[in-house]
């Protein structure tokens, strides 16, 4: 189990009652907890440690009434709380129970309890309160656990706004025109991206001859192109907040190849490989004078 040691809630209970004049008689540190919580409604830290000794037996729905009346009090109390309100078990599954995106984060007895031998990466992945930092990105939606990104993969901008490419990317791949996008916008002021169109529909709708797609240059510049393309992009970009739109966009003539170490052998683009090897092109769509949407 990764429960708190005994010792530590002792401790937070003792901080709680520095000048204690009478004792508390309880049998247990349940017990305990829940009558410390009774004495003091309008304590925070009460209220969320009686939480958390609920929380490590188990007993879920409990352990959130009192944090969410912890959390009345203090919204800062006990931030990993956070977390456990978005925990669904067979007795608490919620079909319409949905949430925003953040890292997904677990923690229990079927959880590891670090690399062996390798105190540096298990201190990276696992926090001091026991919480395996998985790497991942997800959600619920309808009661059930989305996996939606990567935390790697995932762009700040220079306003701070988190920016999750996968489903953004998603999007934008409804328009038959695009085959493939690769966004960008990390610490940059909009989202921008390079888009590899469909060919067969780019080949039908402009009559090109294969010839077109073996010129030098690795980016479409021609203008009745480019307006198509955009038509879908403005269209779709509807359907998104401001910050995650795509404000300006390079066409790649071909699709980022496996031979070129631009993506995976499973068809995952490496980034900072495709950033380093455009950069130039990258840094053209941010000197256009595009304004940005924060």
């Amino acid at each position: 189990s990764n429960e708190m040691p005994l010792t530590e809630k002792v401790k937070i209970v003792a901080s709680l009652f520095p000048k204690l004049s009478e004792p508390i008689v309880a049998k247990n540190l349940t017990d305990l907890s829940k009558i410390i919580a009774e004495q003091n409604p309008k304590d925070a830290k009460a209220l969320a440690l009686y939480g958390d000794v609920l929380y490590q037996q188990n007993k879920l729905r409990e352990a959130l009434s009192q944090y969410q009346e912890a959390l009345k009090l203090n919204e800062q109390v006990y931030s990993v709380w956070e977390q456990i309100i978005n925990i669904q078990t067979h007795e608490t599954f919620n079909e319409e129970f949905e949430c925003a995106e953040g890292e997904v984060i677990v923690r229990g007895h079927c959880v590891m309890k670090g690399y062996f031998n390798k105190p540096a990466e298990t201190a990276e992945a696992i926090d001091k309160d026991m919480w395996f930092h998985t790497g991942d990105i997800g959600r619920f939606y309808k009661g059930n656990l989305q996996i939606t990104d990567r935390l790697k993969n995932m762009i700040v901008n220079a306003y701070g706004k988190n920016v999750y490419p996968t489903p953004v990317e998603n999007i934008y791949l409804k328009s038959p025109k695009i085959d493939q996008l690769f966004l960008i916008g990390d610490k940059r002021e909009f989202i921008t991206a390079i888009i590899i169109p469909n060919r067969e529909t780019l080949e039908e709708t402009f009559k090109l001859k294969p010839s077109f797609f073996e010129e030098a240059d690795p980016f479409i510049q021609n203008k009745e192109i480019i307006d198509w393309i955009e038509q879908d992009i403005k269209k779709i970009s509807n359907e998104l907040a401001k910050f995650e739109r795509i404000k300006n966009f390079k066409i790649k003539r071909n699709p980022f190849s496996i031979d070129e170490g631009e993506i995976t052998p499973t068809m995952k683009i490496k980034r900072r490989i495709v950033e380093k090897k455009y950069d130039e092109a990258i840094n053209e769509m941010y000197e256009e004078g595009v304004e940005a949407e924060s």
